[in-house]
This record gives structure tokens, C-alpha cells and sequence, in this order.
């Protein structure tokens, strides 16, 4: 039986969003102060794109009694200036008091491997930005100034918490590799590392080995730079073997050989030597990195990483960060809720009955719903600005909601259900030619 322990959320950053703020963030006496700007921004690029006064209306409307303002909401031009207050070094400040914060509370992170730390997870993605004169400078444009300009944004994902550890934003030609390089003092000894096969390099093998972080990353396997040991290793024909790397003789690295239906094969590189790691479990784990795909994909859809509002280099990272802190707040809640149903997920059927995790991997079965927790997350950052009392009775209502719209797999379905339209062209078409045909069968084998 679920158990409500206030403590779960009292202990949490959720409960803790007016007292985020380090007490050197004291300006003079206005309608937007420092929390005030903070959760106008995380609203305007959070809950979809927004303007100022589009932000400023939904702000004003969940939290004007908490912040004194009266009949009247602030205008575009106050938030402007008080967003000018906020540099970059006070938001990545922040950014990691509440992401230490967050860690403090006992993990309830839904991926684990073995006896590893975080599973993490590392890509990039571009993201367009306004047209405007210092943007194009400070960023650049991929196709010409008469364009719009692009920034280059690159994240370390935790994959088990689905939360952020670290990121870097950058111009649109810069190099994913040199973010990685600078953002690995954000890993620890004992996580392991995802990667496609744009990070590879030997450099960053030792780099990664000197520092205690395993890896397992995709390598490319044609062109014309190669390296040495991944050029003998498909031209053997082995699935799997263990080599040390060249010039570093105390660093093996093993080379595992995967299959995919309908494409040729992908050779993965991973610091995993042991015999205890099958090389069913090293790819297993290569394509959990996919949740940074699928965190990138709702980032850009549901969220305003795609329509950035902010018309100078200082704005646009400034709402980066606050994609990053609700981010954190998200995850946090999600891990509540896998934390408050413990016993219930205990008594679930996996999510999806035909496919299990290889040896080692351990994985929470039920999934929830990630828009609804976009916006349980809104309704408690307005709930905990209010007061305590209103914050629990909304984390309460929350978490429910959460549970009962989770996905699970109903009595008789043999399979995960399916959209009716999927993304994929061919099934799509698959199934239109069918039902133009026959019509749709219920419970036939194209419908799950």
C-alpha cells in the first residue's frame, strides 16, 4: 500500500523553490525580484514558447497573492532589466546548489548496472535562436547571415533519474567532443558513460580511465582516419575482443560487435573487460542512451528549446539554465513517485512482457507519463511559493495522478499498446492500406 510520507516531499527541492535563492541575491525592493524573474523565465520556456507578457499573465495568475503584486502584472520592459541582474555564473551557480541538493535525497533512479554509479548518457543538439545582429555574432548562422542564428547545446543526461548533470551551450560549429573534454570533471568514479560515435578518441579513453568512468560508445567502422585497432578488429570478423590501446599498454579496451535488423552491424568500444559483462548487457546498455534523444525530442516539442526568446547571448543561457532547473524538478518528482508506489511496482507486470534487460541491468517496469509531470511540476512550483500546506495537498493530489495515468499493460494485451498513427512512414502506411482495405479488427495482430 502506497505511503504518503510528507517527508519525501518535505525533504526535497521541490518543497524548497523560495529558499533556492543564496542570500546574496538581495536587490532593491521591486515587484521582480530574483524569485520572482526565476520562475518567469522557467515559465516562458518550460511550458511551451512563450513571450514576456505571455509569462508574466500565467506567473501573475498562479502566484500574484505570494508576491505582492497587486491588481497589475509587471511589464515586459521591468522583466528586461531584472533579467539583466541575472548573469551566467549566479544561474550555473544555482543550477548546481539545487542539483546537490537533489542528490542528497536517497536515489530513486529507475536505471541501475550492477554496481556502477549513474548510467549517463552524453549528445548535443542544435537549437535556433531570434535573428538578431548579436546572436548571429556571439553564436553564428550554419547557412549564411541572412538566416537564423543556431547554438550548439551539449548534456550530460543521468539516465536512471532523467535528470541533467551537467551541460555547455556553445556556437553552432563547435565541437561536441571539446564539451564533453570540459564537463567531465562533472562525472565521478564508478558512473559509466554513453556515447555515440562522435566522442571516441584515445586521449579521451585514458582521460576516462585516469578519473575511475567506465564507458561504452559507438565507433565509426569505414573511413578513410580509421583507427588502427578498430580496422583490425572488423576486418577479423570476431564479435568480441579485448585489446590493449595503442601507447597506452596498462589501458584494454574491448570491442563488441552488435547486429541490427535491416542494417549493417555497429561495433561498440567499452572499458567493461570483465567476464561478468556479456556482450548482450554492453549493448543493452548502448541503446539506453536513447533517453537523451527522447529528452532532447520533448525539450524541442513541448518545451521552448527549439523558439529560445532571449535576443542576447547572457538571455538565451539564462533560459537554458531554467530549462536545466526544471528539468532537475521534473525528475525529482518522477523518483518521488516511483518511491511513494514502491510495493505497487513491486506487484507490476513489466511494462513491456516480451522484452526483459540483460543480466546486470535492473529497471523500475513502470513508466509515467511525461507531460503530465511538465505540468504537476508547474502546479507545484505555484503550490510551494504559496505555502507548505497548499504545496503537500498539491504534491499529494500529484503523485496520484501520476500513478493512475502511468503506462501499464491492461488484462488480455499481450503487448505494449501502440499508437494507432506512428511516427514510423512505412508502418504508417502499413496500417492505412489495411484499414482502407479490410478496416480494423479489434484485438487482430495489428493492433496491440
Amino acid at each position: 500500500m502506497s505511503t504518503f510520507d510528507h517527508a519525501t516531499f518535505t525533504s526535497s527541492i521541490l518543497s524548497g523553490i523560495g529558499s533556492w535563492l543564496p542570500r546574496g541575491w538581495v536587490w532593491r525592493k521591486s515587484p521582480l525580484g530574483p524569485l520572482q524573474t526565476l520562475l518567469t523565465v522557467v515559465s516562458m520556456v518550460a511550458f511551451g514558447s512563450k513571450g514576456y507578457r505571455a509569462a508574466l499573465r500565467d506567473v501573475f495568475a498562479d502566484m500574484h497573492r505570494a508576491f505582492g503584486w497587486g491588481e497589475g502584472t509587471p511589464t515586459p520592459s521591468a522583466l528586461t532589466q531584472a533579467r539583466g541582474k541575472l548573469s551566467e555564473k549566479m544561474c550555473r551557480d544555482l543550477f548546481r546548489r539545487v542539483s546537490d541538493e537533489a542528490d542528497r535525497v536517497a536515489s530513486r533512479a529507475r536505471l541501475r548496472y550492477a554496481d556502477f554509479g549513474r548510467v549517463v548518457a552524453v549528445d548535443g543538439t542544435r537549437t535556433a535562436l531570434a535573428s538578431t545582429a548579436a546572436l548571429k555574432r556571439d553564436f553564428g548562422c550554419p547557412s549564411g547571415n541572412h538566416l537564423a542564428p543556431q547554438a550548439l547545446l551539449t548534456v550530460l543526461w543521468d539516465l536512471g533519474g532523467n535528470v541533467p548533470v551537467d551541460w555547455r551551450l556553445g556556437r553552432y560549429d563547435d565541437s561536441e567532443q571539446v564539451h564533453l573534454n570540459d564537463m567531465l570533471g562533472s562525472l565521478g568514479a564508478g558512473d559509466l558513460l554513453l556515447a555515440d560515435r562522435l566522442y571516441p578518441s584515445r586521449d579521451l579513453f585514458v582521460d576516462l580511465h585516469r578519473r575511475g568512468i567506465h564507458f561504452v560508445m559507438r565507433v565509426k567502422t569505414a573511413g578513410t582516419r580509421l583507427a588502427s585497432e578498430i580496422a583490425a578488429f572488423v576486418a577479423s570478423g570476431l564479435d568480441d575482443q579485448t585489446v590493449p590501446l595503442p601507447d597506452h599498454p596498462s589501458v584494454l579496451i574491448r570491442l563488441v560487435r552488435g547486429h541490427r535488423d535491416g542494417s549493417e552491424h555497429i561495433v561498440l568500444v567499452t572499458s567493461l573487460v570483465g567476464v561478468a559483462h556479456d556482450a548482450r548487457a554492453i549493448a543493452d546498455l548502448y541503446q539506453r542512451r536513447w533517453g537523451i534523444e527522447t529528452a532532447y525530442r520533448e525539450a524541442k516539442g513541448w518545451h521552448g528549446l527549439d523558439a529560445l526568446p532571449g535576443r542576447s547571448k547572457p538571455m538565451v543561457r539564462q533560459e537554458v539554465c531554467a530549462l536545466m532547473l526544471f528539468w532537475l524538478m521534473q525528475g525529482e518528482l518522477e523518483g518521488q513517485a516511483r518511491h511513494v508506489y514502491a510495493d505497487e511496482i513491486r506487484q507490476q507486470p513489466d511494462v513491456a512482457p516480451s522484452w526483459t534487460p540483460a543480466e546486470g541491468i535492473a529497471e523500475v517496469p513502470v513508466l509515467f507519463n511525461r507531460k503530465l509531470l511538465a505540468t504537476s511540476v508547474a502546479l507545484l512550483m505555484a503550490a510551494a511559493v504559496a505555502g507548505m500546506d497548499e504545496a503537500i495537498q498539491s504534491w499529494r493530489v500529484s503523485i496520484r495522478y501520476l500513478w493512475q495515468n502511468r503506462a501499464r499493460r491492461r488484462p488480455g494485451r499481450h503487448h505494449r499498446r501502440t499508437s494507432e498513427r506512428p511516427h514510423h512512414i512505412t508502418m504508417r502506411d502499413e496500417i492505412s492500406s489495411a484499414a482502407a482495405k479490410g478496416g480494423r479488427i479489434k484485438g487482430g495482430a495489428s493492433r496491440c
